[in-house]
């Protein structure tokens, strides 16, 4: 509550008023030269006349919660940069276990060695099974060629065991060669296919590497 800054009421000191006599204004309340202003609109609206006291700050816990803001902020935006180089690693991760699988045909023929983008050094031994089917004559051709496509070498894969059957069968040949120019190349397994019709034909195509 807003206290006046007037003096209380005093009795003047010049007795009653007598009749037809007026006191000069001011002679009774605050007395001559005293002023009863009230305060001002702006006082009121500040409260710097209610009371003396200082605003005060934030509390503690709302500080406190304010800096958590910040770090978590802060480790959110350091997450973000990270994420490219997570997801490279992850995506490198996940070609380097697609190199060590075996290359295959489901259910046709199965490559263990060479594994895809190995590196060839001659001689070259490939191994792996096939279906009955995928031999004429206990063999299949296998191909070395290079990055554009010219024949390196040639050589039949052998059955080693039974190879008039449905069942998968093992075979293993070793293959000499000179490293191609390029770089790069392609190791191909092809069905035999002694009637030349396309729809008898396939191949088993396996990336390789020279250096």
């Amino acid at each position: 509550m807003v206290k006046s800054s007037c003096s209380p009421l005093r009795r003047s000191s010049r007795g009653p008023a007598r009749p037809g006599v007026r006191r000069p204004h001011g002679g009774t309340g605050a007395g001559a030269g005293e002023s009863c202003a009230g305060p001002s609109a702006g006082e009121l609206s500040s409260g710097a006349v209610s009371r003396g006291e200082e605003t005060p700050g934030p509390p503690a816990g709302l500080r406190q919660l304010h800096h958590w803001s910040h770090l978590e902020q802060h480790r959110a935006a350091s997450l973000l940069n990270r994420i490219p180089l997570l997801l490279a690693l992850v995506i490198l991760g996940c070609n380097r276990e697609a190199a060590r699988e075996p290359a295959a045909i489901p259910d046709l023929i199965e490559l263990w060695t060479p594994l895809p983008n190995a590196i060839l050094q001659t001689p070259l031994t490939v191994e792996g099974r096939a279906r009955g089917p995928w031999f004429f004559e206990a063999s299949f051709p296998v191909y070395l060629i290079d990055a554009d496509g010219d024949t390196i070498a040639v050589i039949p894969a052998q059955a080693e065991g039974e190879w008039m059957t449905e069942a998968f069968v093992p075979f293993k040949v070793t293959l000499a060669f000179t490293p191609p120019a390029s770089q790069t190349g392609t190791l191909i397994l092809a069905k035999d296919n002694p009637s030349g019709l396309p729809e008898h034909a396939a191949e088993l195509r396996v990336p390789i590497r020279f250096r």
